[in-house]
């Protein structure tokens, strides 16, 4: 009997990882693409090998249960799903220069079915009142989703870093919708607090490049939580002449779910502080990376 169930577990075993075999395979060329298109220092070394990754990438997830193989082991690609794991959505940033960034993610369906979002919005002006497609995507790196439920209806937030410039990022929290066969970004859910009776489809939060800026959701505090800013001039990431930019002050904002909406909270705290009481709550690992 023991050797019948010590069979069936190392047979069990081995078509797990022959069928991980391949994926494994492609992990190790992207991996390396990956590095390089990070962390090389010549502009066309970068350009190539990030061609050369996104056309494997894309292969690699477009084979038959690629959906199960996690690829972990990506430097710099980010990844994000819901506790069903209904979906998964990757999004990574290659730099061209010092003062241009582009953004591409890919979101796989558990189908099997693979949505490329292609970056075509980059004005920031009213964005806080816009709404797009994955063929007209705001490029990001997500480093958060939350889920939550409203009447029993799953709802996503998704929340992303951008870095504009040399001097500044921007960072957002975006309802993420699937429509039948459609993907749509943006939801007038969140409280205007400049337009009586007027809610924003999402929260834009622009600041100083090298600030320690945070928008996330907090589980402890169960709200949206992000700096209040003030302005200074500040250097760039670079060194280069001072510019006036936002900063945070220590004290901070929020959002509460409230029903089907989410109410804007003026002070979630008492007092200033020079770093968020919750930061365990709202920071992990890819802390590092500065996406938060």
């Amino acid at each position: 009997m023991r050797r019948t169930l010590l069979f069936i577990l190392c047979y069990f075993f081995a078509v797990i990882l022959s069928a991980q075999e391949p994926f494994s395979k492609y992990e190790i060329e992207l991996s390396r693409y990956s590095d390089y298109f990070v962390n090389a220092t010549k502009k066309e070394n970068r350009l190539y090998a990030h061609d050369k990754f996104k056309n494997l990438f894309l292969e690699a997830l477009s084979q038959d249960k690629s959906f199960e193989f996690p690829f972990d082991s990506l430097e710099g690609i980010s990844k994000i799903f819901p506790s069903d794991s209904s979906f998964r959505i990757f999004t990574w940033q290659l730099m061209e220069s010092y003062q241009k960034f582009r953004y591409y993610g890919l979101i796989q369906l558990k189908t099997g079915e693979i949505i490329n979002l292609k970056e075509g919005l980059n004005n920031i002006n009213d964005l806080e009142y816009s709404s797009f497609s994955p063929d007209y995507w705001f490029g990001q790196i997500y480093y958060n989703l939350k889920e939550y439920e409203v009447d029993n209806s799953k709802h996503y937030l998704v929340f992303g870093y951008k870095q504009l410039d040399a001097s500044n990022k921007v960072k957002a929290a975006i309802p993420l919708k699937f429509l039948g066969s459609d993907v749509v970004f943006g939801d007038e859910i969140f409280e205007d607090t400049l337009r009586d009776d007027s809610y924003k489809t999402m929260i834009v939060h622009k600041t100083a490049f090298e600030s320690a800026s945070k928008l996330n959701y907090d589980e402890s505090l169960n709200i949206i939580i992000y700096d209040h800013l003030t302005k200074a001039f500040l250097p760039d990431s670079y060194g280069n002449k001072s510019k006036l930019v936002k900063i945070p002050d220590g004290t901070y904002h929020g959002y509460k779910l409230d029903g089907d909406k989410w109410k804007f909270i003026n002070n979630v705290f008492d007092e200033s502080y020079e770093k968020p009481p919750s930061e365990k709550s709202i920071i992990d690992e890819r802390r590092k990376n500065g996406w938060e």
